[in-house]
């Protein structure tokens, strides 16, 4: 039998690569959901999709889980709607790369070709002010 010294080392040592994987995937999902909405809707669009995301698969899971136990008696039956999760996750990733603006401009008619050209320019930037007085004769 293992002490309680190993075990940690054992339990440590799987934490920080669940982090690993969680870091590796949570940071790249954040840019590409940002990415692949339009520029005029980006705050409310990535916003509204992550809440949802959050609530339905993170909220229902342990209700979910629950009921499937209950339900199959198999203590793994949990596994079928993480599973679900992941399938329905790497659908809608391979959808979005695919169709990135088409089904938002269609519905809205928001797209990068619908903004004022005014939008698209980079803003002028405004003459710094004179750190040094003028001389007299040019007043």
């Amino acid at each position: 039998m293992a002490g309680p010294v190993a075990v940690l080392h054992h339990l440590l040592l799987v934490e920080l690569w669940l982090s690993f994987i969680y870091g590796s995937y949570n940071g790249a999902m954040v840019v590409y959901l940002t990415e692949i909405m339009p520029a005029a809707v980006r705050t409310a669009g990535f916003s509204l999709a992550y809440s949802l995301a959050t609530a339905i698969f993170g909220g229902m899971t342990p209700a979910v889980a629950t009921y499937l136990i209950h339900t199959t008696g198999d203590r793994a039956a949990a596994g079928w709607w993480l599973s679900a999760a992941a399938l329905l996750g790497l659908v809608a990733a391979l959808l979005t790369h695919r169709f990135k603006y088409a089904v938002w401009t269609r519905a809205t008619g928001v797209g990068p070709e619908a903004l004022p050209p005014v939008a698209l320019r980079p803003r002028r930037r405004r003459r710094r002010a004179r750190l040094r007085p003028r001389p007299a004769a040019a007043r």
